[in-house]
């Protein structure tokens, strides 16, 4: 299959700082001595520098930067080290959700799909409780993600397009294009070109800055032979980041 699997975490920067004010307190006394480097690396991954990133966070010492190292390490699909870095930050703090999600999500990619069920629904047991669209909300739409991409995977298109759908009316998760990235490969799986096109174009117009949508379109193009549509929309995505390991496959 063509599918590319997506993170959700790298859609804006709201969510790592959320997750810093729930450790803030655990994390004083390290920021003190590496407030500037966590600082540097949170701000490499938000403008999606996944390389830098990961360098970044590799040389702190604080455990809020193993939660982005291990993201980072996850973004350029170095799914052995993410896997270390989540565990080192789950021994530290058995119910950081960072951590949590970060192995359901590798698992999840690695096709330890019962493993990964396991993790996703500790994430879910320690995510915020609140109203749904408050600024604190974020984890939510997060856990209703990955509940999308266990279900394609699994080959259960009906739950996976609700969980998708679920996701898309979720008033935080409705400003996010991370439930149009799930509904595209969705379609685009069950051969459904026009409606995979419509569900990435809806990701672009909720973030022009949707990496995995332009890799979406990218791949529509191919199929329909509109190779020139498709380098553009490599192009397009490559403009945003460098470090996307299937937009720079396409490209070469």
């Amino acid at each position: 299959s063509a599918q590319r699997d997506f993170c959700p975490i790298v859609s804006g920067g709201e969510n790592m700082k959320n997750s810093r004010l729930l450790r803030i307190f655990a994390l004083f006394s390290i920021v003190v001595f590496s407030s500037a480097v966590m600082a540097d690396a949170e701000d490499s991954f938000v403008k999606k520098r996944f390389v830098e990133a990961r360098d970044q966070a590799a040389g702190s010492s604080s455990l809020d930067d193993l939660g982005i190292l291990g993201w980072s390490q996850f973004m350029l699909d170095d799914y052995g080290s993410a896997t270390n870095s989540f565990r080192k930050l789950e021994k530290a703090w058995p119910n950081d959700f960072d951590a949590l999600l970060g192995l359901a999500w590798v698992l999840t990619k690695t096709g330890s799909y019962q493993e990964a069920e396991k993790y996703l629904k500790k994430a879910e047991s320690v995510a915020i409780t609140c109203n749904p669209g408050h600024t604190t909300c974020w984890q939510r739409p997060m856990v209703l993600d990955l509940k999308g991409w266990l279900a394609m995977r699994k080959g259960d298109i009906e739950a996976a397009a609700r969980h998708f759908q679920e996701e898309s009316n979720d008033p935080t998760g409705a400003r996010k294009s991370d439930s149009s990235v799930g509904m595209g490969w969705l379609a685009f799986n069950s051969g459904n070109l026009a409606k995979a096109k419509l569900a990435f174009e809806g990701g672009l117009s909720r973030d022009s800055e949707c990496f995995f949508c332009r890799d979406g379109l990218a791949r529509i193009a191919l199929v329909k032979g509109d190779f020139r549509e498709a380098l553009s929309q490599v192009l397009g995505g490559i403009k945003i980041t460098r470090d996307n390991h299937g937009l720079n496959a396409l490209l070469s």
